[in-house]
């Protein structure tokens, strides 16, 4: 792992107070009561083997609370993805946010760097400039920085010492940020002080494991999605802490319906694994949760800060599935949101001993095949729609928080289900653990997305522009679908003209040149309109959840 350098050392910037107010130990008990109680002993079911480490979710919790010795976890010395490289032009500067922060990646011909988006000359945005031989220039003034920030060229100064005398003041230093490319992504750690590369290159980013251990003959579900959604970064992993919303919220989209018999059982908790209350570590927790009709269905979901949730199956062992979502926390009041999925189909096909035909390679090679003949933008469409299901809660969440500031989230909460364990879970070790959630170096006020009217801008919310910018496969697909939409428009014209030509030269109305042309226009006209239908799901797609 090679990490950028840096030789410049910021003033340390402002420090926003947390959207939490310090947790209440009353308010742990009085929230939690309504939790289950679990077993001591370890207990192995449905492929997923866990360790409650006390007699109730309530005294777990209060173990997390009680763990005054460990210090919480510093949001700051951490590894974030902040955008997928395949979707990256390297002859261009990117602008993306982490933590309130302004920041500008860029690649110098070998790998990514990262620097604060502002030129130390007159603090326009270096994100807007250009990349040339392996230096960032400001578009403003045309200074150019070299891979560790420093200035190596200022235009309007002509006497080479002067320019050299000033290349070397500190202050003509760009901040910058340790970078590496791991599993696709581009990881930034968003600390630049002496130490930052130091402690950087000791820890690791929270990768996918299966991934890490299978990439050699992985098979993509989906590839890379990257979405900035509006919603604070707590509202979307709690939101990924309670599978038992999407049957109602996603129905006709992940599930086929949300409408199962009266005595079908929807949740059952089995357990959860505080990770020896090291924050470092995060937790786990084991559950069965009803997707479709078959019933329930078990899953593991692990939380890895400082903003992995991984989702397994208890066949994960055999097939090497996982499905891994970082929530990214870029401002107080957004979030970026990175989806992959995938398996190794040598393993979720394995060749039996006994067996005469070889099936498995055969099933192997087709499963490889269909998933790498499948564009990315298809898998995208999908997690679009999954995705719009939740934006109009997260920001209503977001929102209410933000004017309850004074109040924890789960003093205003009912919970009294199972399926809730997960988000006290959650909300719990956030504030005992996780010193009360992320700090963000700006104190922006929360974007309401509202109309002058005061009504919710639902083309705002739901709008998928914030992914397609972002996806190199949507953008590309984008503008194949209004290539073919005008080409179907030009062959339905013609074809018409083709037909008045025919009746005009005293053709039969039924003959098959009049026949076939009339067809033909129709058929791409039909094409047309399918087209548009398609290009829609690309913008704004208004999802009501009333319709589904």
């Amino acid at each position: 792992m090679e990490l950028t350098g840096c030789t410049k050392v910021p003033p340390a910037a402002p420090v926003a107070r947390s959207l939490h107010s310090p947790p209440s130990r009353l308010a742990f008990h009085i929230h939690q009561r309504h939790l289950l109680r679990l077993h001591r002993t370890p207990v192995r079911k449905n492929g997923f083997t866990f360790v409650p480490r006390a007699t109730s979710t309530l005294e777990q919790t209060q173990d997390l609370g009680q763990s005054a010795a460990v210090e919480p976890l510093n949001w700051t010395k951490q590894w974030y993805p902040v955008h997928a490289a395949v979707d990256l032009d390297p002859a261009r500067p990117h602008a993306v946010n982490l933590l309130g922060k302004e920041l500008v990646v860029w690649n110098d011909g070998q790998q990514w760097r990262c620097f604060e988006d502002l030129c130390p000359h007159r603090k326009v945005p270096l994100s807007e400039g250009r990349v040339e031989a392996g230096r960032l220039e400001c578009a403003y003034h045309g200074w150019k920085f070299d891979n560790a920030g420093k200035t190596v060229s200022i235009p309007q100064v002509s006497d080479k010492d002067a320019e050299a005398k000033a290349s070397n003041n500190k202050r003509s230093c760009c901040t910058t940020f340790p970078t590496q490319e791991q599993q696709g992504l581009i990881w930034v750690w968003p600390e630049s002080s002496p130490s930052a590369y130091l402690e950087s290159a000791v820890q690791e980013p929270a990768l996918c494991p299966e991934y890490q251990q299978h990439q050699d003959g992985w098979a993509w579900t989906f590839e890379y999605f990257v979405r900035d959604v509006p919603g604070s970064f707590e509202f979307w992993m709690e939101n990924m802490m309670d599978q038992s919303h999407v049957p109602h919220a996603h129905s006709e989209v992940a599930v086929k319906t949300r409408h199962f018999s009266p005595d079908t059982e929807l949740f059952q908790f089995l357990g959860w694994d505080p990770r020896e209350n090291q924050p470092q570590k995060g937790f786990a927790m084991d559950y069965k949760v009803t997707f479709s009709p078959k019933g329930l269905s078990g899953q593991r979901l692990e939380f890895r800060p400082p903003a992995l949730c991984r989702f397994t199956l208890p066949t994960t062992s055999t097939s090497g599935f996982a499905l891994w979502i970082y929530a990214v926390p870029t401002t107080r009041n957004t979030t970026r949101l990175i989806i992959s999925a995938g398996l190794n189909p040598s393993q979720a096909f394995p060749k039996k001993p006994d067996a005469k035909l070889d099936l498995a390679a055969i099933k192997q090679t087709v499963t490889r095949a269909l998933f790498s003949l499948r564009p990315r933008w298809v898998g995208h469409m999908a997690l679009n729609g999954i995705t719009d299901g939740d934006i109009t809660f997260m920001h209503r969440q977001s929102s209410f928080a933000k004017q309850a500031q004074d109040k924890r989230p789960l003093s205003n909460y009912f919970l009294p289900s199972p399926s809730d364990k997960g988000v006290s879970i959650w909300h719990c070790w956030i504030e005992t653990k996780g010193g009360g959630g992320p700090k963000y170096a700006d104190d922006t006020p929360p974007q309401t997305f509202k109309t002058s009217l005061g009504t919710l801008d639902r083309a705002a919310l739901l709008d998928r522009a914030s992914h397609v910018r972002n996806c190199t496969s949507c953008t590309r697909a984008v503008e194949l679908v209004k290539a073919l939409q005008q080409g179907a428009i030009v062959a339905s014209v013609a074809s018409v003209l083709v037909t008045a030509a025919l009746l005009g030269k005293g053709s039969d109305a039924v003959t098959a040149p009049v026949i076939s042309s009339l067809l033909l226009a129709g058929g791409c006209s039909v094409a047309g309109l399918k087209l548009q239908e398609l290009q829609k799901h690309f913008g704004f797609l208004d999802w009501q959840h009333s319709e589904h």
